[in-house]
């Protein structure tokens, strides 16, 4: 299963993501202005990630499966 999502920074007002999926998902935190990119791996016991950094500092997010990883459904990522 192929699974690609970009979250633009302009769609969180809280700062964390909420995230449902069986499998592990690789995130990535895009900065702006060229600083060096945060990035996390999910645990499927886990359901909500803070962002650990200041939102005015993020271009965008992006979410994808760990390779290898077979999910029995679409994960659900919502930004908050």
């Amino acid at each position: 299963m192929q699974f690609d999502m970009t979250i633009p920074a302009s769609a969180f007002k809280e700062g964390y993501l909420k995230v449902l999926s069986a499998v592990k998902l690789n995130v990535v935190i895009v900065m702006k202005n060229g600083a060096e990119n945060v990035s996390f791996v999910t645990d499927t016991k886990q359901t909500q990630y803070d962002l650990p950094v200041s939102l005015s500092d993020v271009d965008h997010v992006e979410v994808t499966l760990v390779p290898g990883g077979i999910s029995p459904f679409y994960p659900i990522v919502q930004a908050h």
